[in-house]
């Protein structure tokens, strides 16, 4: 029930304009806890114009009815 990221940003010595940035260079890892259960064989990420982007579509909860 938590997504977990890590990688390395390369310090590229570039200077560039940003609104907000977590880390600047350097190992980063951030755990974000899930507020409902995930379907993980259809996750999906994609990393486009320096943004992350995922994708975790909800799982089917199946109920069973005890008597």
């Amino acid at each position: 029930n938590v997504l977990t990221i890590s990688g390395i940003r390369l310090d590229l010595n570039e200077r560039r304009a940003y609104h907000q940035m977590e880390i600047r260079f350097g190992k980063f890892e951030i755990a974000v806890s899930l507020p409902a259960p995930v379907d993980v064989e259809k996750a999906v990420a994609e990393y486009k114009d320096g943004f992350l982007v995922v994708l975790l579509p909800k799982a089917d909860v199946k109920h069973i009815e005890v008597e």
